[in-house]
């Protein structure tokens, strides 16, 4: 918890942006979505996977995953590495304006052998998936952006 917490903190102080959360019970709602999604390619349910939700298809949170592939155990989940996968995503940069996530955060990873692995990739052994979710739900692309001094009036 610690880890991933600091690794969004850190991004937010650097964009000058309030810190986030923890909460237990979204925290609970993405172990129910990182187990979910083991048992995807890709980790996530597509159109041909009738009857299973999809990433984006919940409501109430707002969601990031990221994932990683290894031939050799993980030493260690590679938090900050996949946390800093989101930060590289375009977003508007502008002082202030760093907010993909809200105000409270709850994440969960799920590790192991996926039994439906990205075809694209070669058969790795170890696969491991970061689900963060984020309420309020966060800016959506098509949608106006809100900004840190949003955030603070809520």
């Amino acid at each position: 918890i610690t880890a991933l917490l600091k690794a969004h903190n850190d991004i937010r102080t650097a964009k000058g942006v309030p810190p986030l959360v923890w909460d237990k019970t979204i925290a609970n709602h993405a172990i129910g979505w990182a187990n979910h999604s083991m048992q995807f390619a890709k980790f996530q349910a597509t159109d041909g996977d009738p009857g299973n939700p999809r990433h984006g298809d919940h409501t109430g949170y707002g969601q990031n995953l990221a994932w990683q592939y290894s031939s050799s155990p993980f030493p260690a989940i590679p938090y900050t590495s996949l946390v800093g996968l989101w930060n590289s995503e375009p977003i508007p940069t502008a002082p202030g304006t760093y907010n993909h996530v809200t105000q409270s955060l709850g994440c969960a990873v799920a590790a192991g052998k996926n039994p439906y692995p990205d075809p694209t990739q070669p058969a790795y052994l170890n696969d491991i998936i970061l689900v963060c979710d984020y309420y309020p739900p966060g800016n959506w692309y098509g949608q106006q952006w809100n900004t840190a001094t949003t955030l603070t009036q809520r």
